[in-house]
């Protein structure tokens, strides 16, 4: 067995050359960087389901919201009362969704404050609330910062919440 590359090693059976993958030496466990399970929590929520979630451009906020898409551990997420380009996404174990009730109204809500209670009241007899059991424990914060510049990860994107973009790291303010 001889190495062609780092990564493969070759295998002479006869006249066949078998190449696997060699594997990479084992690395000691890195601490987390950020607030996110190592292992992607188990999404149980189903498109359709309401539950309320603070809302991104007024953390302050608890919305009333409805999920519009499963993509793995993320929820697209759509504040009742506002149109799709206000949509956003959360990690199904986010510490900012809640299991129903809280009910106040959306910052985006799209017709009259006066009638949010009407809004309101057709969404609770309407019912669809995610059961308590889809709202995962959010995963502990880290004990410090351990991202560094260059890094690469998925972030969402500021401006359009909407969005998830790969990024880099540029520079880390503090711990």
């Amino acid at each position: 067995c001889r190495a062609l590359w780092p990564r493969f090693t070759a295998t002479s059976i006869g006249r066949t050359i078998c190449i696997s993958w060699a594997r990479p030496p084992a690395r000691p466990p890195q601490p987390p960087a950020s607030k996110q399970a190592a292992v992607p929590p188990v999404n149980e929520f189903q498109p359709g389901q309401r539950l309320e979630a603070k809302d991104p451009r007024n953390l302050d906020n608890t919305c009333i919201a409805t999920v519009i898409e499963c993509l793995g551990p993320r929820l697209r997420l759509r504040l009742d009362g506002s149109d799709d380009r206000n949509d956003f996404y959360r990690l199904a174990d986010s510490e900012d969704l809640f299991h129903h009730p809280s009910g106040s109204a959306a910052l985006g809500y799209a017709k009259s404050m006066s009638t949010w209670p009407a809004f309101l009241a057709r969404i609770e007899a309407a019912g669809n609330f995610a059961p308590a059991a889809c709202f995962k424990r959010p995963p502990p914060a880290p004990a410090r910062n351990t991202f560094a510049p260059g890094q690469r990860l998925e972030a969402v994107d500021r401006k359009h919440p909407q969005l998830v973009c790969p990024a880099t790291v540029r520079d880390i303010r503090q711990d």
